[in-house]
């Protein structure tokens, strides 16, 4: 199932490689995880742009660096993304992942396996649902506007073999992400008014 998703590349960066990333593009307000270490002398910043170099995610051009493409293509979903839409297994509460909607899915997840590393990709709405549904049998979901720690939607989803639904007051409803999708267009519209 996992293949299914991982069809784009996915990336491994540090908490320092992914800020100054994000600073580098301007992006200086970023909601999911925080960023425990950033680089803040010129010695962590120039070893940050070394190592990025080494692993490809930068392309060094005389004294000017360049985002790798496919880098790149996953900072501008998250430059452009207006939230972030948080899921947590209800079971085991990892992986969580957050998530910045746009026509694709930029997913960011924490890495099980190094600290202070986090997995990026870009996914499709389809792929969203894929992940969903290998998560376990209920997911924690909320969505919060970029600058907000409030949600303005929280919801639990439940996965069973007949596909998803989420948890209503008048009981289970049928669900989906493209439905996902439209709900956070509309909450968007309308708060941004």
């Amino acid at each position: 199932m996992w293949d299914e998703i991982r069809r784009g590349e996915s990336f491994f960066l540090t908490d320092m490689e992914l800020g100054l990333l994000l600073e580098a593009k301007g992006i200086l307000s970023f909601q999911g995880f925080p960023l425990l270490h950033l680089p803040n002398t010129e010695e962590e910043i120039l070893q940050t742009l070394f190592q990025m170099t080494g692993k490809g995610f930068l392309i060094a051009e005389g004294e000017e660096f360049l985002v790798a493409k496919e880098i790149g293509a996953c900072l501008e979903i998250l430059e452009m993304a207006r939230g972030v839409l948080g899921l947590i297994p209800a079971e085991n509460q990892f992986p969580q992942l957050s998530c910045y909607p746009g026509d694709e899915v930029l997913a960011i997840e924490p890495s099980a396996f190094r600290e202070e590393t986090y997995k990026i990709w870009r996914m499709s709405w389809r792929d969203l649902e894929i992940w969903i549904k290998g998560s376990g049998t209920r997911i924690e979901a909320s969505y919060c506007l970029k600058g907000s720690q409030a949600p303005v939607w929280q919801a639990r989803l439940k996965n069973r073999q007949m596909g998803l639904y989420l948890e209503t007051d008048k009981g289970e409803e049928k669900f989906s992400p493209e439905r996902l999708k439209k709900e956070i267009e509309k909450m968007e519209e309308a708060l941004l008014r």
